[in-house]
């Protein structure tokens, strides 16, 4: 009796165990998968956009007299920005529009010697001074979203334009921008990002193509083709009345930007992208810099996602500018996609040796790479033009691998910020620190505004650690079905670690 007993408890034991171990299979399996279908998702959304973006949009804009501009009010958002804010000041001021018709806010919330300097410049620049408001905020509340909602209360302009500390618009900004408002439903225009450093190192090289693709494949493409985008938070002009229609600034997002830009697009208001008008900014240098700027704009998205994806699925647009308000709402996604794969992959391979599932290569991932990588270089070809085939495809090589250590290697952190975005767990705001970059000293340093990101260097070395171990699984398997993936993730968290604990302030 007690031996079949044993025999019973045994099988229920194993019955149990084959019960889990099969919930786990078909969840490591359908992990996988879902992260596959999403990064397929988002590389075709590319491929779409890049095409969009060759379609030539050339709206006639009119050309005002002097006594048919009307009113603006320049808003300058400022924080501790001691190493911008008087060249900021100069550019500003050297914008070409009749004096009865601009006023220049200067919203500080700075709580070091930056409201010194400003106070110091506007005694220096009697003109100036005559048409600037200098506000002062006893707080910071709400951050930069509070800050242009105290000077919108005041704003005397018919249309307000915004630049943050470390962008230089040229003199005739202004005038070239507000010829974009042709009509009544286009809520604002939103300029093109330069980069005044692009060439300080490898760092912020990378950062301008990124963001050029933002501007010239995944904005214009929308543009183009008449779908939802964004204000992208500086160098760029609103309507004042229709920030008021949409509900003003608010700070239950920390992209403050991008919520205002569809909440005005729901209410039927349209977002111009002026490509051809450039704005000169400054590149973060470090790598701590960009994860603390990415973390930012990742949770932000998420938080976005989270309260307008209801509205928009509920909405009077088409079916497919719905879809494509998805793919654009969900970009950031794409790092928890990839992150997730990888993480999965290994046990995935686990899996299917059980299954007795042995694959040599299947090279889907390396394909997908390819056919971003070249979204991404159609932007630099203008470089390149006077270069040789060898020159060019050594330039691809070294660019695509760069890419992947830099949005690969931040994929973790990345993944940790949109997870709290979702599930709206609040974070301190992090700015991304200016420094000026092409005035400073090689010597001087610079470490005064940087914060460190949020993810420790001690994680990034364990997770490629952890894909080392996933290579050698796959030999120890014959499976080496994502081993591309595994050996980008191992590149790109050891690449990331060393250039965490390298400083990248330095040309070079």
């Amino acid at each position: 009796m007690v031996f079949k007993l044993h025999i019973y408890q045994t099988s229920t034991q194993q019955m149990i165990q084959t019960l889990f171990a099969n919930i786990f299979y078909i969840a490591v399996i359908i992990l996988v998968i879902f992260a596959l279908i999403y990064i397929t998702i988002y590389v075709s959304e590319q491929v779409y956009l890049n095409i969009q973006s060759k379609k030539p949009v050339n709206p006639k804009l009119p050309i005002f007299k002097t006594d048919q501009l009307p009113s603006i009010t320049v808003q300058l958002p400022l924080f501790n920005e001691k190493y911008v804010v008087e060249d900021l000041l100069d550019s500003i001021y050297q914008m070409e529009y009749p004096s009865e018709k601009i006023e220049i806010q200067i919203l500080d919330d700075s709580t070091d010697e930056t409201s010194e300097i400003i106070k110091n410049y506007l005694d220096r620049h009697v003109e100036a001074k005559a048409i600037s408001s200098y506000i002062k905020r006893e707080n910071r509340s709400g951050f930069k979203a509070g800050a242009l909602a105290s000077g919108l209360e005041v704003a005397s302009g018919e249309y307000i334009a915004i630049f943050d500390s470390d962008f230089r618009p040229n003199a005739d900004f202004l005038k070239e921008t507000i010829r974009y408002f042709t009509n009544e439903k286009i809520a604002a225009v939103q300029t093109r990002w330069g980069f005044a450093n692009k060439k300080n190192n490898i760092i912020t090289h990378i950062q301008k193509i990124l963001i050029s693709n933002h501007f010239l494949v995944e904005q214009y493409g929308r543009y183009a083709g008449d779908l939802l985008l964004q204000f992208s938070g500086t160098a760029g002009i609103w309507r004042k009345e229709a920030i008021i229609e949409a509900g003003g600034w608010l700070h239950d997002t920390i992209i403050e930007d991008v919520d205002l830009s569809l909440r005005s697009q729901i209410k039927g208001r349209k977002i111009v992208l002026a490509k051809d008008i450039v704005c000169p900014s400054e590149l973060p240098t470090s790598v701590d810099s960009i994860k603390t700027q990415q973390f930012r704009w990742m949770q932000g998205s998420a938080q976005v996602i989270r309260k307008h994806l209801k509205t928009i699925l509920k909405s009077d647009f088409s079916f497919s500018k719905k879809y494509h308000a998805f793919a654009y709402l969900s970009t950031s996604f794409i790092y928890l996609a990839i992150f997730s794969l990888a993480i999965f992959s290994v046990p995935f391979l686990w899996v299917l040796n059980s299954m007795d599932v042995h694959i040599q290569y299947s090279g889907f991932f390396f394909i997908l790479m390819l056919i971003v990588g070249f979204v991404f270089y159609q932007n630099t070809k203008a470089e390149l033009e006077s270069e040789s085939m060898l020159k060019r495809i050594a330039f691809f090589a070294h660019l695509s691998f760069y890419l992947i250590v830099l949005n690969f290697g931040i994929s973790f952190q990345n993944t940790i910020a949109i997870i709290k975005g979702l599930s709206g767990i609040e974070t301190p705001f992090k700015r991304t620190p200016k420094y000026n970059i092409e005035e400073l000293s090689k010597s001087i340093k610079i470490e005064s505004y940087t914060e460190k990101a949020d993810v420790s260097l001690l994680w990034e070395i364990l997770i490629a650690i952890y894909f080392v171990l996933g290579i050698v699984y796959a030999f120890i398997s014959n499976n080496f079905l994502l081993i591309d993936l595994h050996i980008c993730m191992v590149l790109a968290f050891s690449s990331i670690s060393i250039l965490s604990l390298k400083p990248q302030n330095k040309k070079g």
